[in-house]
């Protein structure tokens, strides 16, 4: 049986041509009437609809936004003309906008009598989609589910299989109280941030979260914008002596040869910078709200807090998605920074890994 190109999670790894257009040209006898000499109707409709007119026709692959490469490798995928497609995590990094324009992909292909196998994390925009529900565990086929049987499976059940809810989650915030010692100055005003609090940046995808968070931790300048900390200024290189971060493509921040050198990787430097670059912006200025605590959370301790205690050997790009995303994760919690930024840093784990108690006070 032929196989199409499955939209993997990583997916700038299927995107091969430069536009659009020759992006879907794999299949020629499926998006070309060699007789009218024109593309179908199919292929436009598909197409039109998982991205934008515009988009489909003209946009260069490199500036698409990552979630239209995600409904551009779909459509792929689906004009390859296989009957059995593979999704490995489609939702990965998608807004909920997103997500419902992939549901409704999906819906699509299924009408159509496409067969599709999902391997996902994500589950509730699935539950009224899938046939069947197939649980693993360590590499083995452990339990088989219908759909029915699966949604009527008691909430212990579920948290205690690692799994994430089957309904959408909602969300409540408290009110945010803009008094913090780190302050992120425009022309329209400014954002704070105090020590010992946890701050979620949401919106859309391409809204600029990432871009926010690579300002705020020195990784980019931005003309017009000033930061301080305590009242004083601070520059990008000072920015950066205080800043860890995971980033969203955690490939781009694996360097070492094992796990265990991944976390020695630029924790001295790290260490260096902070004191060379920011001797007394921090030292004596704390306050309660403000407070900064120094921790002293071994490499073994953040190791086995994430599962990877028997991987310490291994090389990072040997590992699965879920766990190069807990390496980094305990690499950049490692370092003695001050400011820590993590950019989608659930993608590609599970409940259980999600909700780990961290050894990091």
């Amino acid at each position: 049986m032929p196989y199409g190109l499955p939209p993997f999670s990583k997916i700038r790894k299927p995107i091969f041509l430069i536009l659009t257009p020759q992006e879907n040209c794999f299949s020629p006898w499926k998006i070309w009437d060699w007789t009218e000499r024109k593309w179908t109707g199919e292929w436009k409709s598909f197409l039109h609809f998982s991205l934008s007119k515009k988009t489909a026709w003209t946009k260069y692959l490199r500036l698409i936004r990552r979630r239209k490469k995600q409904n551009l490798a779909l459509a792929s995928a689906y004009l390859s003309g296989c009957p059995f497609l593979v999704l490995d995590e489609p939702s990965s990094n998608l807004d909920e906008g997103s997500i419902a324009v992939l549901k409704t992909m999906l819906h699509t292909l299924k009408e159509k009598g496409i067969t599709i196998l999902i391997a996902e994390h994500r589950l509730y925009y699935l539950m009224d989609l899938v046939d069947r529900v197939v649980f693993l565990e360590k590499g083995r086929l452990c339990s088989y589910f219908s759909r029915e049987d699966f949604l009527a499976l008691p909430e212990e059940n579920i948290k205690a299989m690692g799994l994430r809810a089957r309904t959408k989650p909602s969300l409540s915030l408290p009110n945010w109280k803009n008094e913090g010692a780190l302050r992120y100055y425009k022309e329209e005003g400014f954002a704070s941030f105090s020590f010992g609090k946890i701050y979620g940046i949401v919106g859309e995808n391409g809204i600029g979260k990432s871009t926010f968070l690579r300002k705020l931790s020195g990784l980019e300048n931005e003309k017009g914008s000033h930061f301080s900390l305590f009242g004083k200024e601070l520059r990008k290189r000072q920015r950066l002596a205080l800043s860890a971060m995971v980033m969203q493509d955690v490939n781009q921040q694996l360097f070492g040869d094992s796990v265990e050198e991944e976390m020695e990787l630029g924790k001295t430097g790290q260490k260096r910078c902070l004191k060379e670059r920011c001797e007394g912006i921090i030292d004596g200025q704390e306050n309660e709200q403000n407070k900064t605590r120094p921790h002293n959370t071994t490499k073994e301790e953040l190791l086995n807090a994430l599962g990877l205690s028997e991987l310490k050997d291994r090389h990072p790009m040997s590992l699965s998605g879920g766990q190069k995303q807990r390496l980094a994760l305990a690499a950049t919690l490692y370092q003695e920074a001050k400011l820590f930024f993590f950019d989608e840093p659930t993608s590609g784990m599970d409940q259980k890994k999600i909700c780990f108690e961290s050894p990091v006070s």
